[in-house]
């Protein structure tokens, strides 16, 4: 669990700890990474590690949390929620990240950030429709997890085959796949 501050320090050894796990995880596999080593690689004391994290998988976590508040943030940045639009935020989102996509791959630990994706879903759908215009939470529930599933393993896919089509070109695909409904409807 990442231990919430708001003291200036802090943020900063947050970060520097989040930067030097992903910069250990292009040199060894996460499984052989340890705390000691999160912590010299910030140039940080152990101690402080702690202060910050109770884990790495905490370290991990409070940057993966960081990347679903940016993909928010692009999302509410777009006019139109039309399966095209939606798919190409998500695309061009994860296009800047896919290093880090790359990294979790290599390391086997992708299923974490579906983790945050899945858990995000229902907050994602409330903020950008609102109330839900389901009657039963159950049909809402179905319909969230089709999606997701769907657009993540849609990424996977693209990730796995070196990334080749632009977001664009991936937008154009799930659209012709999905159609056009909107997938938050």
């Amino acid at each position: 669990m990442e231990k919430e501050s708001s003291n200036p320090i802090s943020i900063q050894s947050k970060e520097w700890l989040i930067k030097a796990l992903i910069n250990l995880l292009k040199e060894k596999h996460y499984d052989d990474i340890t705390v000691t080593e999160i912590a010299d690689k910030a140039q940080l004391a152990r101690r402080t590690f702690y202060r910050n994290f109770d884990s790495k998988e905490a370290v991990l976590n409070s940057f993966i949390q960081k990347l679903v508040s940016e993909y928010i943030e692009d999302l509410s940045k777009e006019k139109s929620l039309e399966v095209f639009d939606i798919a190409k935020v998500y695309f061009t989102f994860w296009c800047r990240h896919l290093e880090f996509l790359r990294l979790m791959d290599k390391n086997d630990l992708l299923h974490i950030i579906l983790k945050a994706y899945n858990d995000f879903l229902p907050i994602i759908h409330k903020k950008f429709k609102g109330e839900n215009r389901f009657e039963e939470n159950d049909i809402l529930e179905y319909i969230l997890a089709f999606s997701g599933g769907g657009f993540w393993n849609m990424l996977v896919a693209w990730v796995k085959s070196g990334a080749k089509k632009t977001p664009v070109e991936m937008a154009e695909l799930v659209n012709k796949i999905i159609g056009k409904s909107a997938f938050l409807e």
